[in-house]
């Protein structure tokens, strides 16, 4: 038995090499292994959120380009998101990056509460 043939891949007879790149079944992420660190994770591709609405529109505050720091806006904290309990108070600051958020975007007030915006006041 020569070294070169030890070597060689096993390939079945009657195939080339195109047939051999092609796969046989459609992709699948989850036949992929691999692990979530340095780029390994699935990717996920979302579109572009929906144009913000026109002022005075009770769905204004799911859109971080309308609420800024400085705006007077309604809030539901998470502990009272059951009962419907809204805080009226000045944005002091966004939290999250998103652009659209289909619940509200989350905000801090100047008081220090925490909450998602239901109502910007323009």
């Amino acid at each position: 038995m020569s070294v070169a043939s030890f070597h060689r891949p096993l390939i079945p007879r009657g195939t080339t090499s195109t047939s051999l790149l092609t796969p046989s079944a459609p992709f699948s992420y989850s036949a992929m292994q691999g692990g979530a660190g340095r780029g390994g994770g699935r990717k996920i591709l979302r579109s572009p959120p929906p144009p913000p609405p026109p002022i005075g529109d009770p769905t204004r505050g799911h859109y971080r380009s309308a609420v800024v720091p400085g705006a007077v806006v309604d809030v539901v904290m998470k502990e009272d998101q059951r009962s419907g309990k809204t805080m009226h108070g000045t944005v002091a600051r966004s939290l999250g990056t998103t652009p659209h958020h289909p619940r509200g975007i989350k905000v801090v007030l100047e008081c220090g509460a925490v909450g998602r915006v239901l109502k910007v006041y323009e």
